[in-house]
């Protein structure tokens, strides 16, 4: 499955996107994807920026998967902060998909977004 192609849509779909990355149950990365200009005058990323962004998700995410709750139950999550927004989609297997944005992106379009790249990743895993 084009993992790389699906994140690249979702940061080019997504207003103030700075970039995307599917990481396994470890934080290690599997595919990731990064805005082709840097938006809102910040700083573009770089690989290794989003290999970090992606792991240092891993703890906090192994503590939801372990927590009691539905199977199968779908988890969005969103973290705030003062330069932006990065949203996160768990998927089956303990993988998941995240999106950062830059502060005052569509976060209620992001977050759409990243749902609908995340159901196609979980159908290809």
């Amino acid at each position: 499955m084009p993992f790389q192609r699906l994140l690249q849509a979702l940061v080019d779909a997504t207003p103030g996107a700075r970039g995307a990355i599917f990481c396994d149950q470890q934080g290690e990365h599997v595919e990731l994807a990064l805005a082709r200009e840097a938006p809102g005058g910040v700083a573009p990323l770089t690989p290794f920026d989003m290999k970090i962004c992606g792991a240092h998700l891993a703890a906090p995410l192994v503590a939801l998967f372990e927590a009691p709750g539905k199977p199968g139950e779908t988890l969005q999550m969103r973290w705030l902060c003062e330069g932006g927004t990065l949203l996160c989609h768990l998927l089956p297997g303990r993988y998941y998909v995240a999106l950062l944005v830059t502060k005052g992106g569509r976060n209620a379009r992001a977050a759409h977004l990243l749902g609908e790249c995340a159901r196609l990743v979980a159908l290809a895993i």
